[in-house]
């Protein structure tokens, strides 16, 4: 597909398409982008953490959204 200049669009990158792991006991990531920055879209479950550690160099985009379950 191409844009209004006629210069290839990239891909589109979802969920549905992307490289997809399962880390820890029960967190899914998928990486939507992995160029000079990374994207990663990440499914915690509740109490989930990350082991600490860092990066020589790194670019990075986070976004958090919290869903909330109503209990009946």
């Amino acid at each position: 597909m191409n844009n209004e200049q006629g210069v290839p669009s990239p891909p589109v990158i979802s969920r549905d398409n992307a490289e997809h792991y399962v880390w820890g006991a029960s967190c899914d990531l998928w990486r939507l982008v992995k160029d000079r920055l990374s994207l990663i879209e990440e499914c915690k479950a509740a109490g989930a953490s990350e082991v600490s550690h860092c990066h020589r160099k790194s670019r990075q985009f986070f976004y958090i959204y919290i869903l909330s379950v109503k209990r009946s």
